[in-house]
């Protein structure tokens, strides 16, 4: 199955430097680590503390300046995470600990501006119980022995209590027997709670398999709600399957330009892990590009709604929202804990203020949820630009909390 979606941001905030760089070009190609570095291991070091406990997640996409000696020297974010701690934290960590190769030109190696992604996950909304149990190592480790039971034992409570990671691994064992007994029942519905709660992989999963009829006779509609929540979330596989569902009008009215537009989206949130199927995506887009009127060429450009291809947000005063929404929320909340992630599309403005916000996904509390558009209503973000000119667009905003109760 296709691995998480890669988040998207507009933030250009370029580090300090003892001199101006060279401007950066438009097209790069990736970083090659130098070998015997293990930069994953390193920057894993450099996850925030604060994020962890708070859940935060996310990409972060740099242009490195890698100099003659492979060592960055300079770094500019160019595709935020939504979180500064965890920007900040790639770029340090990249500064500090990154090896590259550095690039060769007529025989001699030279400076150049590369660029490298890298992702923050965590196994689960963390707690400091949480972490204390290591579980996901322990799952890990059940798992590469093929102790299927002890895994889906250790699972099973962490999937209850809301743990997306933990409720997508859990319907996984139940999708192939490993450890339960095989049940398409109950993968359906840990898939569905992993993906109420935005998870990407989970909502891919879910909607590939009612495209399919992997569960059941196919139900399109269904499948092109869930393939859109992952789409929302960077996932280029969900944004092509959506677009070949325009395309047929499977579950969605029939339209070439909004087809177009997904096949874009899913060209433009591709990555390394694509593989081979970015070159599917592009010979797909060619065909269907070639069918269309300039008019429909024009209409796939310009389509700008929640049901569409979006941005992820960056929240610039995401930590002080975070910090009064934990500590404003109801007695009763703070009492039982308030364990969720929620997504909401927000409509932003060229000021970075939301115009208008839509629920996406929840996992459980309609009480919750009402706080949570509260706090992203006083979100100040980055506004999308266009040949560097701020417009107003459709961001997907995630919000996760991680309260235990009576903390």
């Amino acid at each position: 199955m296709a691995g998480p979606s890669e988040p998207d941001g507009p933030s250009t905030t370029p580090s300090s430097t003892t001199q101006a760089a060279p401007a950066a070009p438009e097209t790069l190609r990736p970083v090659r680590v130098a070998a015997g570095v293990n930069l994953g291991d390193a920057c894993e070091s450099y996850y925030p503390r604060a994020s962890r406990f708070a859940g935060e997640v996310g990409s972060t996409t740099l242009k490195v300046l890698v100099g003659t000696d492979g060592r960055a020297k300079d770094t500019r974010v160019e595709l935020g995470s939504g979180s500064k701690n965890l920007d900040d934290a790639a770029i340090a960590c990249v500064k500090e600990q990154g090896r590259f190769v550095p690039a060769v030109q007529n025989g001699a190696t030279i400076e150049s501006w590369q660029y490298m992604r890298w992702t923050w996950r965590l196994p689960g909304i963390p707690s400091p119980s949480a972490v204390q149990e290591d579980w996901p190592a322990r799952v890990a480790d059940a798992y590469g022995k093929g102790n299927f039971v002890e895994a889906a034992t250790l699972l099973s409570p962490k999937a209850s209590a809301g743990l997306a990671p933990a409720q997508l691994l859990l319907a996984q064992l139940y999708l192939n027997g490993q450890g339960v007994e095989r049940s398409t029942e109950e993968a359906q519905h840990w898939l569905t709670r992993a993906a109420a709660q935005g998870d990407a992989q989970a909502a891919f999963m879910l909607g590939a398999f009612q495209a399919t009829g992997k569960f059941a006779p196919a139900d399109y509609g269904s499948a092109a709600k869930w393939l859109r929540i992952a789409a929302h979330e960077q996932s280029a596989p969900a944004a092509y399957m959506l677009a070949e569902l325009y395309q047929k009008g499977l579950g969605v009215e029939q339209d070439p330009s909004k087809a177009l537009a997904w096949m874009d989206a899913a060209i433009a949130y591709c990555n390394e892990s694509c593989g081979d199927r970015i070159a599917i995506y592009r010979g797909g887009r060619r065909t269907l590009a070639a069918t269309l009127s300039k008019e429909q060429l024009d209409a796939a450009a310009r389509w700008d709604a929640p049901e569409g291809p979006t941005s992820l947000a960056v929240m610039k005063n995401r930590d002080a929202l975070q910090r009064r929404g934990v500590n404003n929320l109801p007695d009763e909340l703070s009492r039982r804990g308030a364990r969720d992630a929620i997504v909401f599309l927000a409509r932003i403005g060229t000021d970075g203020r939301v115009k208008e916000s839509k629920l996406e996904t929840a996992d459980r509390s309609d009480q919750l949820v009402a706080i949570t558009e509260e706090l992203i209503r006083k979100g100040d973000y980055e506004p999308k630009r266009v040949d560097g000119t701020a417009v107003e667009s459709w961001q997907t905003v995630r919000w996760v909390w991680a309260v235990d109760p009576g903390s």
